[in-house]
């Protein structure tokens, strides 16, 4: 399921209001209808099951699921919705089926959607937390669309995408936490320790004041950036002594020259690069 495929195609939009005696008997639909029951009563038979739907309830059938709508002697109202999930070249040519899927041709079989929303749509019913949000868009977009030929078709659909998503909200993909600055510049850092690093260069590259990332960046870490980035290369240093040569590991991280690394490196580990070489440790063997 890509979201960013989405570009709801609304066929129909309608406040509609039902005889006690209405039915429509089995048929399958091309396309999603949404309805918000508002009042009254009726059975729905949504694929082999019977269902009793009530005011105050929302459902959604699917495209190309058998069904069937039967009231029960009293007016129903219920105000409901037809599209396409997604426009293609087809979705304006395309109208409302009331015929079952056996006295449907092969060229509009071929026209049932794709049903892409989420869910196996083996009940009718939709949860929606926010109902009072999502029944206002709901009529909104039914007050829109009866505007006819003025219906501005791009507020249509953005209303429309919000209403899809208060009505999948617990279901659809959760977008990743974007991380934040000081998150943004550790990553950097983690991936950057081999190069010099200034307060200078990372407030001009990330767009921050040296102050406030100093300051956060401790808050975060416990460290100053320069301490960290000390930490960092000097921990890098230990398994780079493993196969390189002392100059070459200052080289490779960045150091000023091989009197500058090992004076830091000893004064981190207590010992000279050559005296840990001279040891071992950290030799694969």
């Amino acid at each position: 399921m890509d979201l960013y495929t989405w570009n709801p195609f609304i066929r129909r939009a309608i406040h509609s209001v039902l005889s006690g005696d209405f039915c429509i008997k089995e048929r399958v639909i091309f396309d999603y209808e949404l309805i918000y029951v508002e009042q009254g009563r009726f059975r729905l038979r949504y694929g082999e099951r019977d269902y009793f739907c009530r005011g105050g309830e929302i459902l959604l059938i699917r495209p190309g699921v058998p069904h069937g709508f039967f009231c029960m002697g009293e007016q129903v109202v219920q105000p409901h919705i037809h599209f396409d999930l997604v426009y293609d070249r087809f979705s304006r040519q395309i109208e409302i089926s009331f015929r079952p899927f056996d006295r449907l041709s092969e060229q509009e079989r071929r026209m049932i959607r794709e049903d892409l929303l989420p869910g196996s749509g083996e009940e009718p019913f939709a949860a929606v937390s926010k109902q009072k949000e999502f029944l206002k868009l709901l009529f909104e977009i039914i007050e829109l669309y009866e505007q006819g030929s003025s219906f501005p078709v791009l507020l249509g659909k953005a209303k429309m995408l919000e209403l899809l998503s208060l009505l999948l909200e617990d279901q659809l993909p959760k977008t990743e936490e974007k991380p934040s600055p000081i998150q943004e510049i550790r990553q950097y850092l983690d991936e950057n320790f081999d190069h010099p690093v200034s307060l200078t260069m990372l407030e001009n590259q990330f767009h921050y004041s040296r102050f406030y990332i100093e300051k956060e960046f401790k808050r975060l870490t416990g460290e100053s950036v320069i301490k960290y980035c000390a930490a960092r290369r000097l921990n890098a240093a230990r398994q780079l002594l493993a196969d390189c040569s002392v100059t070459e590991t200052a080289e490779r991280l960045g150091f000023s020259s091989v009197f500058v690394f090992s004076r830091a490196f000893k004064n981190q580990w207590g010992i000279s690069p050559a005296g840990y070489q001279k040891q071992g440790v950290g030799r694969q063997p």
